[in-house]
């Protein structure tokens, strides 16, 4: 398994304000800068409260269980190679082997920036789920969340297997 590192983006913020012009502050996470990821998704990527987990994402508005909450974006790779993977490739297909590889942190969907309660002494309180019709993998919420709350999902068995 090669422990591959996030391929950190630096970019203007795609949002329009309401002046009709393109938001001027630059981004290191997702396409929006925090603020108008906020206004704009009601989503926060800020300091997880997980140790050793660097950062998380973040609801700012009360969610229902069962409400998609950002979609998990990135490059579809098929490869037959055992050992292809990283700490951002979720697999979606077993035969091909495909994944979707989301290193790069400016991808448009945010699902990259939650992370797992495993083994910490909290639950997780979303999954991610994939839509093989429109195929398309979302990150849904499992029980209500309130605002201001981390996002977490299990990663799985094979994920902690590789990554420790």
């Amino acid at each position: 398994m090669s422990l591959q590192k996030a391929i950190v983006v630096r970019e203007r913020c795609e949002a329009i304000g309401r002046n009709g012009q393109r938001c001027k502050h630059i981004t290191l996470r997702g396409t929006m800068c925090w603020q108008h990821l906020r206004q704009k998704e009601q989503l926060r990527i800020t300091d997880s409260e997980i140790l050793g987990a660097n950062l998380g994402l973040f609801t700012t508005k009360p969610l229902v269980r069962g409400e998609d909450i950002t979609r998990y974006t990135g490059r579809v790779v098929v490869s037959n190679d055992p050992n292809y993977g990283n700490a951002y490739a979720l697999q979606v297909k077993k035969n091909p082997p495909t994944y979707i590889d989301a290193r790069r942190t400016n991808e448009p969907g945010l699902g990259r920036w939650a992370n797992s309660a495993r083994g910490r002494g909290r639950t997780n309180n979303a999954q991610l789920v994939y839509n093989t019709r429109k195929r398309e993998a979302n990150v849904r919420a499992t029980k209500a969340i309130p605002a201001k709350t981390e996002i977490t999902v299990p990663y799985g068995a094979s994920y902690w297997r590789h990554h420790r």
